[in-house]
């Protein structure tokens, strides 16, 4: 088993590094040997770096010294020094290779020979294996990165850092060393430029007096903080960031279990628009005007404003110039990717805006999603998708389990999400092919939850990541990964220009850019399947990709899209809005749901007759000014919204259908591809009232099982074989009149993924040496062949298991992906790995075939 399932690895590791110190302080009284290393772990493949020191303490010249170093039962490797006077120390730096060690715990010897004498001296290293690359990563946002994390399903850790505490201290380092043990990732934190304080990753501006070094304005709630803030135009504020970053990136280079760089999360948030020196005459370069020079709106048609209406411009200048959030990011993630390009910077949130090319540098743009009442309101996704769609940035949309107060139960706590809504979030976001997933905050040891069974009865929201993790994340990761969302013909429009001068009623949700999805919710319930378009993307990239283009909460638009639009609508694009809709547009399908009384679902409104007037994550609840509503229940809501999706397939019939359908609103689908095969994600949506919080009527949270039918309906292979992968067996499929049907049992693991398939899976085989010998490379092949024996199309998720003689598994054993019916890896025979009969065992997790090999393990 792998380190991070081995608890007894870690404390055996742990205890070996004690003993290791005590050797090495008594070769070092001798005063003759030292060694210095900073890491004991490596990856399998590195190279050791030692430092060695040694003293000629005898009374004569020692003209020969040959150091030795190695570890234990893997050939050393030598050097020469000398002559070395008497008293004389001489340093070497020797590098000791890992490559054809086998993964675990050994003793690192060193020693120096020389005419009438030896020294020598030691150290515990432990040699592992990297995670796979293709493995989902699995984020703790505000994680310690202990063993708990880690047994319930974490695999990337945030965790202490260096950069906070100004030295590489011991907790640092055996906070990296554990994470190559447990076969995990890391995070650190780079100086952002835009905190004070002790520390690297924060500045002192103690000795800076010029006025323009701080922002003169932030947002309201911050400056009733008195909060302070560098100014990130201020020259001399990115040269102290620059130089701050380049001391953490010498340092961090050498540690390649740190994956992330992560960095102003929410400081956007406390920042408005720059009215410092360097911020205005910025503004008055880039758009010729200051927002003292803005004016009314200038519209060119009905609800229609100008491409160079100066509100809007200044809007998007606020959001990707004028607050010098992205310019200091971009300049922290410049410095990282100078010294190491694999690192991914992280920094968040997406949520004030819906344009484009806000975060220019980062790697991955995050964000995390409140969901009550409805889990659904993680289609949010979709939006993150489309911010880095044209970027090629990597989406990260975080699992809020966080509450409001008073939205799970009357009180005015925080409260923590149920198992079956975390189920729910997280297999949307899976749905997504998504390379990293995200949950916040940490389950344990947190102030905000006042409701410890979030993590301690059988209701556990913790053991409910820990069973996606074993039955999902897993087995099934290294395959999700690498699919792509199958192209959609339907687009959704999230206008910024509406969200700035709309005067249509708020729908609720911790974003403007929510807005949008109380409508996607009910297109996705009716399982039409939709990109989210930004006025942006309209304007940049058009509407030729779609067929359909839907446009909720359209109030206002910019001319150009106005524009496309009735040009997309020409050429024959449907066109659906709800009654929001502003600009005049002839032909135009619309639907009049009323989504106005989801901010009545809420424990709050339910018990008191009381909701929030204003919502948001930096609110004072205490002081919050509430408004008399009648409140909705969670199984109302889930009621109106199945009515909704019944009206609009009603009323779309004929016009715009789906291409795969599910019998039953509360299973929502996403349709994905790779190589020739489609994959279809089923999530079961169908909730009812928990143990814990079905009183309060609030949330549906448990989800219940159900049996559904999924018709293809314009399948345009000849033939079709469909695969349910957690079951690992093939499903039947019946034909009729040239759709394909097959009925899905849904559990309450919250989802199926299902593989599609034009041929059956028929045969697995092997291509390995039956005879191979220590310390050499292999090839090792997995074939997979349909039953005209050709490689099968698509993506096929593997078990691989390889074990030595006495059954032990070798660190090859894991989960990995087949692509286009072919798995291509090498097998490493270790210097030291035992002799003897070896087994390889492939379980296709498709279809559940299995097969074994044999080979003989010859001694070098």
């Amino acid at each position: 088993m792998k380190g991070i399932d081995n608890p007894m690895r870690l404390m055996v590791f742990i205890y070996l590094l004690t003993l290791c110190s005590i050797t090495s302080v008594i070769a070092q009284e001798s005063n003759i040997l030292s060694i210095d290393m900073l890491r004991h772990a490596y990856y399998r493949g590195e190279f050791i770096p030692i430092t060695i020191t040694f003293r000629n303490s005898s009374a004569s010249v020692l003209n020969k010294v040959v150091l030795s170093a190695g570890l234990f039962g893997i050939d050393p490797i030598t050097c020469t020094i000398g002559p070395i006077q008497q008293g004389e120390s001489i340093t070497r730096l020797m590098r000791v290779p890992t490559a054809l060690a086998k993964t675990g715990n050994y003793r690192l010897n060193v020693s120096a020979n020389y005419s009438g004498g030896k020294a020598a001296a030691t150290e515990t290293v432990y040699i592992g294996t990297k995670p796979n690359p293709d493995a989902i990563l699995v984020w703790n946002w505000g994680g310690n990165g202990d063993e708990w994390d880690l047994k319930h399903g974490f695999n990337t850790l945030c965790g202490t850092t260096w950069a906070q505490k100004e030295c590489a201290d011991k907790d640092f380092l055996k906070r990296m060393d554990d994470a190559i043990v447990r076969n995990a990732y890391t995070t650190f934190h780079p100086c952002g430029g835009l905190t004070e304080g002790e520390g690297l990753s924060r500045l002192d501006l103690s000795d800076i007096k010029d006025p323009d070094s701080h922002y003169t304005r932030l947002s309201e709630y911050y400056r009733e903080h008195n909060y302070t803030m560098p100014n990130p135009f201020y020259p001399e504020i990115a040269g102290r960031q620059n130089e701050r970053n380049k001391k953490i990136m010498e340092f961090m280079k050498d540690f390649p279990q740190i994956k992330f760089a992560f960095f102003n999360s929410e400081l956007c948030d406390m920042m408005d628009i720059n009215l410092n020196k360097g911020g205005l005459e910025l503004m008055q370069s880039t758009l010729g005007f200051t927002d003292e020079n803005t004016g009314p709106p200038n519209y060119v048609a009905p609800n229609v404003i100008a491409d160079d209406d100066k509100g809007y411009l200044l809007h998007k200048y606020i959001a990707k110039q004028g607050k010098g959030w992205n310019l200091t990011n971009e300049r922290a993630a410049e410095m990282v990717h100078r010294y190491r390009k694999d690192i991914w910077t992280i920094t968040d949130p997406y949520r004030d805006a819906a344009l484009l090319d806000m975060f220019p540098g980062i790697d991955v743009v995050g964000t995390w999603t409140y969901t009550n009442p409805d889990p659904k309101l993680m289609l949010y996704v979709e939006t993150m998708r489309a911010v880095c769609k044209p970027t090629g940035q990597i989406p990260l949309n975080v699992v809020t389990m966080l509450n409001d107060p008073g939205m799970l139960a009357p009180t005015k706590k925080w409260m923590s999400m149920g198992p079956g809504r975390l189920k729910v979030t997280t297999w949307i976001n899976l749905s997504r092919a998504p390379k990293i997933i995200g949950y916040y905050p940490p389950f344990k040891n947190n102030s905000f939850y006042p409701d410890p069974d979030c993590f301690e009865n059988p209701y556990s929201t913790a053991l409910a990541l820990k069973e996606l993790s074993e039955k999902v994340f897993k087995p099934y990761g290294p395959m999700i990964t690498n699919l792509e969302v199958s192209p959609r013909k339907i687009a959704v429009l999230c206008s910024d220009a509406a969200r700035l001068y709309g005067k249509s009623p708020a729908l609720g949700g911790w974003s403007p850019n929510m807005q949008i999805y109380h409508f996607y919710t009910v297109l996705a319930m009716a399982h039409l399947q939709a990109d989210v378009v930004f006025d942006e993307t309209i304007e940049r990239f058009g509407l030729s990709d779609y067929d359909v283009l839907v446009l909720p909460k359209c109030d206002v638009l910019p001319q150009s899209v106005y524009k496309n639009i009735l040009d997309f609508q020409k050429r024959g694009g449907i066109i659906i809005a709800d009654q929001y809709l502003g600009p005049e547009i002839p032909g135009v399908i619309k639907f009049d749901f009323d989504f106005t009384y989801r901010i009545k679902v809420s424990a709050n409104a339910i018990a008191n007759n009381k909701a929030y007037t204003e919502w948001n994550d930096l609110m004072d609840r205490e002081n919050a000014k509430y408004q008399d509503v009648t409140g909705v229940t969670a199984l109302d809501d889930q009621k109106i919204m199945e009515s909704y999706a019944a009206r609009l397939k009603k009323g779309l019939k004929d016009i715009v259908e789906p291409d795969i359908e599910c019998s039953e609103p509360t299973a929502l689908l996403s349709v994905l591809e790779k190589d020739g095969a489609k994959y279809l994600f089923v999530i079961n949506d169908k909730r009812t009232y928990d143990e814990r919080l079905g009183k309060y009527k609030s949330v549906l949270e448990k989800i219940e099982p159900q049996t559904v039918t999924v018709s293809l309906k314009n399948w345009e292979d000849k033939g079709l074989s469909v695969y349910d992968l957690l079951e690992r067996k093939a499903l039947k499929v019946q034909q009729k009149s040239g759709i394909y049907q097959f009925k899905l049992s849904l559990t309450e693991l919250g989802g199926k993924l299902i593989a599609l398939y034009p041929k059956s899976i028929d045969k697995l085989s092997i291509e390995f040496p039956s005879k191979v010998r220590q310390g050499s490379v292999y090839p090792l092949l997995v074939h997979f062949k349909d039953a005209d024996m050709l490689n099968m199309p698509g993506l096929q998720p593997v078990k691989l298991t390889v074990t030595d003689p006495k059954g032990t598994r070798n660190s090859m054993s894991d989960y990995y992906c087949a692509k286009k019916g072919l798995l291509s890896l090498d097998l490493v025979a270790a210097r030291n790995d035992a002799p003897g009969e070896w087994k390889i065992n492939v379980e296709d997790l498709t279809s559940g075939l299995k097969i074994e090999k044999r080979f003989t393990m010859l001694k070098k």
